[in-house]
């Protein structure tokens, strides 16, 4: 789970660059340029957004797979508890 938000961290750092770099690039040109010449840091800011996307999809999954895994087991200590005697040690995990 850290490592996928470490990848959304990660990924959001290029896209921060690249769009600086377009920004800059605007700026220099001023509103003379020829457009053409944005069109590569266009597309380094829109492959930047891309993996930022996949990143946070992905840690989204994981984030929903583990919500959905404490709900089991918390829904199974409760049955448990509630229809068995609990060992100690499983017990002190709940607490």
């Amino acid at each position: 789970m850290r490592r996928a938000w470490d990848d959304v961290l990660a990924a959001r750092k290029p896209l921060s660059d690249a769009k600086i770099a377009l920004d800059s690039h605007i700026e220099k040109g001023g509103r003379r340029r020829d457009l053409n010449s944005d069109k590569p840091f266009e597309a380094a800011v829109k492959m930047a957004q891309e993996r930022l996307a996949v990143a946070e999809a992905a840690h989204s999954r994981l984030q929903e797979a583990w919500n959905l895994n404490c709900s089991l087991a918390r829904r199974g200590y409760e049955y448990a508890r509630d229809h068995t005697n609990i060992p100690a040690d499983i017990e002190e995990s709940f607490q």
